[in-house]
């Protein structure tokens, strides 16, 4: 087993931006509007363009909702 397949996906993340010298990606998680009694977490990554060996990716949005703030994390 290769040791990036032992880290979890925010760390590689993070690592992938930092060899990019770009900026850093922002983790954010609020609590998402109830919808009957059961709290919900809407959890958002943004990740910022950033361009590596001559070719750029575009800012990117993901979200996921959760029953609870890590859940909502490692959703997807």
């Amino acid at each position: 087993m290769s040791h990036a397949s032992q880290q979890n996906p925010k760390s590689l993340i993070n690592q992938f931006y930092q060899r990019a010298k770009g900026p850093q990606p922002r983790y954010d998680a609020v609590p998402a509007p109830i919808d009957g009694a059961v709290q919900r977490f809407v959890c958002s990554v943004t990740l910022p363009g950033v361009t590596v060996e001559g070719e750029t990716m575009p800012e990117q949005v993901f979200q996921e909702e959760g029953r609870s703030k890590k859940a909502a994390m490692v959703s997807g």
